[in-house]
């Protein structure tokens, strides 16, 4: 279980982010990084997220770690967004059941359940 941002992404991988900046922008990897003190409202929630999705589906974190670590500032942007809604889900208290993505359509990240149906 992950209960940390720093414990999800090593250092070595923190590294190779900060190597494969370019332009102006920072990577959104590194800019929680730079918040995880809990100063911003976005390293909090994803904080929370990643403690409520550690616990209830490891796995799914593993599987969405490479999308998180490439270079592309919009792609690591989108993963985390996707982190940060699976765990708010979760923490709401509903079922969430991710979806395998399709390469040719668009596909929803996951479906939901209350327990009353989708």
């Amino acid at each position: 279980m992950y209960a940390t941002i720093s414990e999800f992404i090593t250092a070595d991988e923190r590294d190779a982010l900060k190597e494969s900046e370019v332009g102006e922008r920072l990577h959104p990897i590194i800019e929680l990084f730079l918040r995880e003190d809990g100063k911003s409202q976005q390293a909090t929630n994803t904080q929370r997220a990643l403690k409520q999705i550690s616990s209830a589906d490891e796995q799914w974190l593993d599987k969405l770690k490479p999308r998180l670590l490439r270079p592309n500032a919009i792609e690591a942007a989108s993963a985390l967004s996707e982190l940060r809604a699976y765990g708010s889900l979760l923490e709401a208290g509903y079922r969430v059941i991710p979806i395998a993505t399709d390469p040719i359509k668009p596909t929803p990240d996951f479906t939901i359940s209350d327990g009353g149906g989708e």
